[in-house]
């Protein structure tokens, strides 16, 4: 049950962890050949520049899952909001209530922050958890379509500037 669950923020010493959490997460949603940092830049991310915040789900020393946010802005709304990156519990362990323990703990860090938002993205064919988000009151919103340079696109724009 979920109040066994323990949210322990990662530390510099956990990142061949963190990597192993990450390549298992990629092989489930079909992306592990998105999956190209290294170790040294991985740790640099995220204990160096402190833009995330990587959260181990653990019950005792077992790790059952992990987290992985940090701060946004809403312009519009003039606030910071909390944007999560990554919530993967294993397999094993879903349906027991951590999922749900994660977005209490992220509701928690958002109201003692004056986050006044929660942003995630969500693959279009996980059904699975889009009924678990919207079962938390999480709604859809269609009118945003999600669009991304990756790098080669970046160097193209940097080159055609020049």
């Amino acid at each position: 049950m979920e109040n066994n669950l323990s949210f322990v923020k990662a530390e510099p010493q956990d990142v061949k962890e963190m990597s192993a959490l990450i390549h298992e997460m990629a092989t489930f949603e079909k992306l592990d050949g998105e999956v190209t940092f290294s170790l040294p830049r991985l740790a640099d991310e995220y204990f160096n520049k402190s833009a995330p915040i990587f959260t181990f789900l653990k019950i005792g020393k077992t790790i059952v899952g992990y987290m992985t946010y940090f701060y946004s802005f809403s312009t519009f709304k003039g606030h910071r909001c909390l944007y999560l990156e990554d919530l993967y519990v294993r397999p094993s362990f879903r349906g027991q209530g951590y999922g749900r323990a994660c977005f209490y703990q992220l509701a928690e860090i958002a109201t003692k922050e004056g986050c006044e938002r929660i942003d995630w993205i969500c693959l279009s064919w996980n059904k699975n958890a889009q009924a678990f988000y919207e079962s938390l009151g999480a709604k859809k919103h269609d009118e945003w379509l999600l669009y991304r340079l990756e790098k080669s696109d970046i160097s193209l724009l940097n080159k055609e500037k020049d």
